[in-house]
């Protein structure tokens, strides 16, 4: 199946923040209340914040990538020079094998725009699924830390080839 990548879109904006995964995954989940739909929609459309929509030949949203500063954790060291991505796929399309391939395509999308020397990526401890797609990105585990309400989370790096991605 073909997806692409493109600037997050309001439909795709309303679809993800519509999904729910189940424990423990549902760290994930968004509540938003419906008086601030709109105005977190028009969040996640907002060039500013580098949200972009993985979408079906079809237009069906199943995954959505970010970049930089959206891609982090409060509370994690993010002063060694990176680009920050962050992943998120549809409820069911997780579980799949899927996140490497789907991690790839957005690194290798993302390079172009956003030089840096390594990409880095910022994933919850519990999260071996997400671990494990990112390792198999060629990231390394670089470091681990506690967010507010105590969730582990760990840092992976990935220095670029010369080719950039």
């Amino acid at each position: 199946m073909m997806l692409t990548i493109q600037p997050m879109t309001p439909d795709c904006a309303r679809t993800l923040l519509a999904w729910r995964y189940p424990p423990p995954y549902d760290l994930y989940n968004h509540t938003v209340a419906a008086a601030d739909l709109d105005e977190e929609i028009a969040f996640f459309c907002d060039p500013e914040h580098h949200y972009y929509a993985l979408q079906t030949e079809d237009g069906h949203c199943v995954g959505f990538a970010c970049a930089g500063e959206e891609a982090r954790v409060p509370g994690g060291d993010y002063s060694l020079v990176a680009l920050d991505v962050g992943l998120g796929l549809a409820p069911e399309w997780t579980g799949r094998g899927l996140g490497a391939a789907l991690l790839q395509s957005v690194l290798h999308f993302l390079a172009g725009g956003y030089p840096a020397p390594r990409d880095r990526v910022t994933i919850a401890a519990f999260n071996r699924r997400a671990q494990r797609a990112a390792e198999r990105c060629g990231f390394a585990p670089a470091g681990r830390f506690s967010a507010a309400g105590g969730m582990e989370y760990l840092v992976y790096i990935r220095e670029r080839s010369e080719e950039g991605a």
